[in-house]
Parts: C-alpha cells; sequence; structure tokens
C-alpha cells in the first residue's frame, strides 16, 4: 500500500535536522505531489427502519436497496468508508468481520440485540448498555 506524507512537515524536519543538503530541500520541494484525499470514516445508521443512510452526511438509497445499502463498504455519495461502529465502544466481532459487523437494532418487543453481519452471532439485552457490555465480553473471550 502506498504511504503519503506531508510535504511541509518533511520540508520543516528536514530543516531543523540541519543535515539537509540545498539540493535535498529543493528535490523534496519540487517533487510532484500524489492526488489524494484524506480518508473518512462512518457507518450505516437506521437498520431497524430498512432505510439505512450513512452517519457522515445522511446519504440514503432508494428503499428497494436499503438492505443492500448496508453491505457496501463505500457511502454512495460522499464516499466516506463504513468501518465505524454505530455504537461507541463497540467492539468487532472475533470472527474477523471489519466492515459491516455489528449491526446494533431493537426487536419487536422492545429489547436490543447485537448480530454480526458475516457470522450471525447474536447478544441481547434489555438496554443498548446491557447488550454492548455482553457483546463486548464475548468479543473480549472470543467466544462464538
Amino acid at each position: 500500500m502506498s504511504e503519503y506524507i506531508e510535504r511541509s512537515a518533511l520540508l520543516q524536519s528536514l530543516k531543523s535536522s540541519g543535515v539537509a543538503s540545498d539540493f535535498a530541500l529543493y528535490k523534496s520541494s519540487n517533487f510532484p505531489a500524489a492526488d489524494v484525499a484524506p480518508v473518512v470514516h462512518a457507518h450505516w445508521k437506521g437498520y431497524h427502519t430498512q432505510e439505512p443512510y450513512c452517519s457522515n452526511c445522511g446519504f440514503t438509497y432508494d428503499y428497494e436497496q436499503g438492505e443492500n445499502a448496508q453491505t457496501t463498504d463505500y457511502c454512495g455519495n460522499c464516499g466516506a468508508k463504513m468501518d465505524e461502529n454505530e455504537v461507541e465502544n463497540l467492539k468487532h466481532c472475533s470472527c474477523g468481520d471489519r466492515h459491516y459487523c455489528p449491526e446494533v437494532e431493537k426487536d419487536e418487543n422492545g429489547k436490543w440485540f447485537i448480530r454480526c453481519h458475516m457470522c450471525h452471532k447474536i447478544v441481547r439485552g434489555n438496554t443498548i448498555e446491557e447488550a454492548v457490555n455482553a457483546w463486548n465480553r464475548r468479543a473480549d473471550t472470543n467466544d462464538p
């Protein structure tokens, strides 16, 4: 994978080191820059409404695409990478899924459940905090 650096930080570091020649500073200053953009991280919200939307820009797919929208790696509008969890401090599943896991939803009885998209592991709780704590305990112990 390519790595990108901040040119101004490199030049400042070279200058403050006192060992860079004028030629090295010139080449670093004039080397062609790559066309890159910072990665924006987000997640799909609103699973239980069947109209998931991007947590970064609010973009939503058509109703017919609701389930498919949850399985895309990037937002179709802003390009955000969908690799964040909807709930703070929620750990990824021990199965190794890093993109869509876990899904946090409320069932028809008002209880919370957390489900892995890949291995379908489910934990439940009366409150979201209970469900998150149960999920994190399983993730820490690698319980199936």
